[in-house]
């Protein structure tokens, strides 16, 4: 009988952890597979900030949130503005500890979980 309920434990935990939401899902450490950003490394925190390289020494913090399930904004300043913001928009996908990011213009980015 205990060995019973271990399984069932074992087995939800599978189920929901497969059910977890992409805003959940986000959240650490993914290094892009492919394009002009591959090899860089971008943070998602539970706070609504993403970490992105712009140069070796440089990282910029920049806000994001879900505006659905699986679509997201990040607020980035327009060039040479101080006040000035852009919000670019993501649909987002995950497969384990894989992530797509698709901009709205179709570009797609590969990433992988790395933390």
């Amino acid at each position: 009988m205990r060995l019973a309920h271990l399984a069932v434990l074992a087995l939800l935990t599978l189920v929901l952890a497969g059910c977890a939401k992409p805003k959940d899902q986000i959240i650490g450490k993914w290094e892009v597979q492919d394009g002009e950003w591959k090899g860089k490394t971008l943070e998602f925190t539970k706070e609504g900030v993403v970490r992105i390289p712009l140069l070796p020494s440089v990282v910029k913090e920049y806000k994001y949130q879900f505006v659905s399930d699986d679509a997201l904004e990040i607020e980035m300043p327009v060039f040479l503005s101080q006040d000035l913001v852009k919000k670019n928009k993501y649909t987002v996908a995950f497969q384990k500890d894989q992530m797509t990011a698709t901009d709205d213009k179709g570009k797609a980015m590969q990433m992988k979980r790395v933390q």
